[in-house]
């Protein structure tokens, strides 16, 4: 575990500066604070003198608020920000609304009255959410914002290029031949979803593939959905060769249903998802996907709510994440496909 030593290395500064930075106890230039700060975060040092000695009553605990505990994408996240915490003696406490508004903003009102020093949170909702929002403007303790973010400036937050990650998924099945390429999205009125469905789009239009509304189909971001979307898509009068799921549950419930209904994959279909869950990997045939760094979305939401703690004022972090496409068996050029098939 790294200590005062290793960090006023890394800095470029002497330990007796990082021990006046970290206490308050003296003069720190603008400049050498930036960068013990950058030394902290890469060598994951958050002391715990640093957010003791700046705030009075605390608790040690910060919450973590999820959608979906049973969703493989959140617990490595949450593994991320414990490992995190746990380093600087902090306690989690985990909170699952189940994608449910109502069951959000109850939680938040807990907390609001709750001896927390901190809340890391992934909205269920993030278009026009004005709970989320009245919640961000009390501000009675640091928030920091995950992967499902609105556009409030005064938050830090922290998300993957979602736009990005589509774009990739949807250039790559274009690359490969598909003209007929369906989109199962996420749910509305979050902003993951939309950001992704604009991915999907700008890629086909760069193709010059019109993109056709019925192609498009919204989920929950659930095995089922993928599973029971993919019926009424292969009934199209002229059905999809390909598909890209919004995220890896969905994109293994279409290969589930397909395997139901006699359509090979990738031969007859090809499948895409996104974001690398471990079952990717090994589910038949392997999934190409896009890959979220979800264990480092956890641990940099961490490093960012222990830095907010320790220094209320610092300047707010924005962070964007750049996901990677992961090529692997679910798709392959559409001159393999049976066309017309369905």
């Amino acid at each position: 575990m790294a200590n005062i030593h290793d960090v006023a290395a890394k800095a470029g500064v002497s330990a007796a500066t990082v021990s006046r930075f970290i206490n308050s106890s003296g003069y720190v230039g603008a400049k050498t604070r930036t960068k013990i700060r950058e030394a902290m975060e890469a060598l994951d040092y958050v002391p715990n003198s640093m957010a003791r000695s700046l705030r009075t009553n605390e608790s040690m605990i910060v919450a973590l608020v999820i959608p979906d505990v049973t969703n493989p994408f959140f617990p490595t996240v949450v593994r991320g920000v414990d490992d995190v915490a746990s380093k600087s003696d902090y306690r989690l406490m985990l909170f699952n609304t189940d994608g449910s508004k109502r069951r959000e903003e109850n939680i938040l009102s807990v907390l609001a009255q709750t001896r927390v020093d901190g809340v890391i949170v992934i909205p269920s909702e993030t278009v026009g959410d004005a709970q989320i929002t009245d919640f961000l403007e009390q501000q009675r303790f640091p928030i920091v914002l995950v992967d499902r973010v609105i556009d409030f400036p005064q938050v830090d937050c922290i998300m993957t290029d979602h736009y990005l990650g589509a774009y990739q998924a949807a250039q790559h099945l274009c690359g490969l031949g598909h003209r007929r390429i369906a989109h199962i999205a996420g749910p509305r009125r979050v902003v993951s979803s939309e950001e992704r469905v604009k991915g999907y789009a700008a890629a086909l239009n760069d193709f010059g593939i019109p993109v056709d509304q019925s192609l498009v189909v919204h989920g929950d971001f659930t095995r089922y959905t993928g599973y029971g979307s993919l019926d009424s898509l292969m009934n199209l009068p002229e059905a999809p060769t390909a598909v890209f799921a919004a995220n890896d549950l969905m994109a293994i419930g279409v290969i589930e249903r397909a395997r139901e209904l006699g359509i090979k994959v990738p031969e007859d279909l090809a499948v895409c998802g996104f974001d690398d869950i471990e079952y990717a990997s090994i589910v038949s045939p392997s999934l190409t996907t896009v890959s979220q760094e979800t264990y480092r979305l956890g641990k940099l939401s961490a490093q960012l709510l222990l830095r907010r703690i320790a220094e209320p004022d610092c300047e707010v972090r924005r962070i964007k994440l750049k996901p990677n496409l992961i090529v692997r068996e679910s798709a392959a050029r559409v001159y393999q496909h049976t066309l017309g098939r369905w």
